[in-house]
């Protein structure tokens, strides 16, 4: 794991490096004082990001909150600016390969237009999410459960950005769907300490008439699990902590988000939990992950989240290059079924670019 925190870092001062040659190159800026002004400048973010970064999990103000969304802020735009500019040049070149010339000038309002537009953009596509619907037909469901709505949604990551009004305005989408019950798979929280002293008053409206469930995902369990029981116990949301409840016939699934360092097989963790397999069940589990292990197990739905359907481009291709087809949407295979959600909130830049914040609708059918 320590290696995966040098590479994060090696990147994050690589990429800030090639911002500021990319910015001195643009707006031309060859005076030997202009540069180290642009040095110290961009030396001062660095600190400042890493200082955020480490903190932001120990303190909570309305200070730290500010310097949260504007380093995060600032990532999302510059690296926009990044992808933007490597664009820029490519068609600058590729004309000039032509015998087609254009001014600097023209270059660069070409891609602080398409930085600030695409900023815009991509800060409304995290802040208002979509609903996207499914139809999943699960062998032996109950009549109860037949033709009912839920809604599975994952990785709100209430904390420093995604604050009560985002959450206000997630449950009023919510709500105008009047859903038979309400699936939470993992990242709740954000995993750091903030302020959630507002999070009761919006709790309190999870009342669906089969009830609201949740499990734990990796930023959740950041958290701790005692601050998340003490932050969710008082409202109406059955905690699945590697357990099954069972509801009007269905079982129900709660499974912990699990790393390298304390993975249990599928079929090891459903056992500690009374599951059987005879009886209808969904699932829930953060991470897509062991889709053929469940499948064999015998579950019929498994509501997943963390991946973010990638949140930025090109992250959405590597996201699909490392969970394959489970990367976003919803899969089959025989009487199996993956929901995999995009997910609600954000992590690092509030801003989404080539996917969206989404609820899904599931209506659930005999098959």
């Amino acid at each position: 794991m320590r290696v995966f925190k040098y590479l994060n870092w090696t990147i994050f001062i690589g990429s800030l490096s090639l911002v500021w040659f990319l910015v001195t190159w643009l707006f031309s800026w060859s005076a030997l004082s202009a540069k180290i002004i642009s040095v110290l400048i961009f030396s001062a973010f660095a600190v400042l990001t890493v200082v955020v970064f480490k903190k932001n999990n120990k303190k909570d103000s309305w200070w730290w909150r500010f310097l949260y969304h504007f380093v995060f802020g600032t990532l999302g735009v510059g690296f926009i600016f990044l992808l933007l500019t490597v664009l820029g040049v490519l068609i600058y070149k590729s004309l000039a390969f032509f015998g087609i010339s254009i001014s600097f000038s023209v270059l660069r309002i070409f891609i602080l237009t398409f930085t600030f537009s695409l900023s815009l953009v991509g800060i409304y596509q995290a802040r208002e999410p979509k609903k996207k619907t499914y139809e999943v037909k699960i062998n032996n469901l109950p009549d109860s459960w037949v033709n009912k709505k839920i809604v599975h949604i994952a990785d709100l990551h209430l904390g420093p950005i995604w604050r009560q009004k985002f959450l206000k305005r997630v449950l009023k989408k919510i709500e105008a769907l009047t859903p038979e019950a309400i699936f939470i798979s993992g990242d709740f929280f954000d995993g750091s300490q903030a302020d959630f002293s507002w999070l009761g008053d919006l709790l309190s409206k999870f009342q669906p008439s089969q009830g609201v469930y949740y499990s734990f995902g990796n930023h959740d369990l950041d958290l701790g699990a005692e601050k998340v029981h003490k932050l969710l116990d008082p409202w109406p949301i059955e905690i699945l902590e590697n357990s099954l409840v069972l509801k009007s016939g269905l079982q129900i699934i709660g499974l912990n988000f699990q790393d390298r360092d304390n993975y249990l097989a599928p079929g090891d963790q459903l056992a500690k939990t009374s599951y059987r397999p005879e009886l209808p069940s969904i699932l829930l589990y953060h991470e897509p992950k062991d889709p053929f292990a469940f499948k064999i197990a015998g579950i019929d739905l498994q509501l997943s989240g963390h991946t973010h359907g990638g949140q930025v481009f090109p992250f959405n291709l590597l996201a699909a290059k490392l969970y394959g087809w489970r990367a976003h949407g919803l899969y089959q295979d025989g009487h199996y079924h993956l929901s995999v959600t995009s997910g609600l909130g954000t992590w690092g830049p509030p801003l989404r670019l080539g996917t969206r914040s989404e609820i899904v609708l599931i209506t659930l059918k005999k098959a």
